[in-house]
């Protein structure tokens, strides 16, 4: 009798989760970026626009925020977690200690085959690393 129950039972169909919930992957990816950085230079806090970030560096365990304006503010995040939380269309890692606006590079000088010299509005100049030097030709559209 407790057998006959189970076998007369119906088969549940087999649903797949991705086809009851709906895909909102692409609609929250557009709010997660920053917007702004929060940091401090001496006992002030400054609120400064993605758009007047020239770029990050990592300077003596420190992360340094250098404006466009060569203004250097000093932010609490590593570069490591601030380069997932920017708009990759407008940040790019260069190598381990720069992280950069597109908008702040003025020449781009080719050493070699695998080496780009970057120049930026501050007149700094850094190396693209042999890893990231084919990624950021594309991101580039180079």
């Amino acid at each position: 009798m407790a057998l006959q129950h189970i076998t007369n039972q119906e088969e549940t169909p087999n649903i797949s989760v991705l086809h009851v919930v709906p895909d909102t992957k692409g609609a929250t990816l557009k709010n997660t970026y920053k917007l702004r950085f929060f940091g401090r230079l001496h006992n002030s806090l400054y609120s400064i626009p993605c758009s007047e970030v020239g770029y990050l560096s990592a300077e003596d365990n420190t992360t340094v925020l250098v404006t466009k304006a060569s203004k250097k503010i000093f932010v609490q995040d590593s570069l490591d977690g601030l380069e997932k939380s920017v708009n990759p269309k407008l940040y790019f890692r260069i190598n381990r200690k720069i992280l950069l606006h597109i908008n702040s590079i003025t020449q781009l000088t080719v050493i070699s085959k695998s080496r780009i010299k970057v120049t930026l509005l501050d007149k700094s100049q850094h190396m693209v690393s042999r890893a990231k030097n084919g990624s950021f030709k594309a991101w580039l559209d180079l």
